[in-house]
C-alpha cells in the first residue's frame, strides 16, 4: 500500500492511498481516510521507530528455513519430474534454525503442527507425480492452510513458504 505524504505548515498528511505492485497497474483506494499528524510528533515517532529498529537490527526473533528446490533449469527439471504440487510442497519442508523466545506459545506450536500435517496429508504427492489428493485430503489441506495463513505467527515463515501455502489454497 502506498500513500502520498505531504508536509504543509507543521502538519504531515497521508492521502491518495493506492495498492501498488511491480507486476500490476496501480489501484486507487479512494475509501481510505486522510490522516494528519503534527510534524513534531510525527518526527519524534519516526525517530523512536528508527532507534528501535537499529537496536534490534540483525537480531531476528526467530529463524525458520525452508527447503529450496532451486532456480532456473533445476527448478524446471524438478517441476517436470516431480510435478508442480511436489515442487510447492518443497517449500513447506521447514526447519527451525533459531527458536523464538516464546517457542512454547500455543500459536507457534500449532503453526508448526499444521504445516507438518499438510505435508503428512499430501505425502504421496511429494515423490509420485501421478498421485493426486482425494477430495477428503483436499478439504483437510484447505482447512490446515487457512489456519496457517490466519495464524498470528505466520509472519515467522519464510516468504516462499507463505507463497507456496497460497498456491495450495488457490490450486487445490
Amino acid at each position: 500500500m502506498t500513500a502520498r505524504l505531504s508536509i504543509d505548515r507543521g502538519t504531515v498528511r497521508w492521502d491518495q492511498w493506492a495498492w501498488e505492485h511491480d507486476s500490476f497497474p496501480s489501484e486507487a483506494l479512494p475509501d481510505f481516510p486522510i490522516y494528519r499528524f503534527l510534524l513534531d510528533e510525527y518526527e519524534n515517532a519516526l525517530d523512536q521507530a528508527m532507534n528501535t529498529a537499529l537496536n534490534h537490527a540483525d537480531i531476528p526473533s526467530s529463524m525458520i528455513r525452508a527447503r529450496f528446490p532451486g532456480d532456473g533449469l533445476i527448478s524446471w527439471i524438478t517441476r517436470k519430474t516431480r510435478g508442480e504440487l511436489a515442487y510447492q510442497l518443497s517449500f513447506t519442508e521447514i526447519d527451525i534454525i533459531k527458536a523464538p523466545a516464546d517457542i512454547d506459545a500455543p500459536g507457534f506450536q500449532q503453526l508448526i503442527r499444521d504445516i507438518r500435517s499438510i505435508r503428512t496429508v499430501l505425502a504421496a504427492c511429494v515423490n509420485d507425480r501421478r498421485s493426486l489428493p482425494s477430495k477428503k485430503e483436499i478439504e483437510q489441506v484447505r482447512v490446515l492452510v487457512d489456519d496457517v495463513l490466519a495464524s498470528d505467527e505466520v509472519f515467522r515463515l519464510p516468504l516462499r513458504t507463505t507463497q507456496a501455502l497460497n498456491w495450495l489454497r488457490q490450486k487445490l
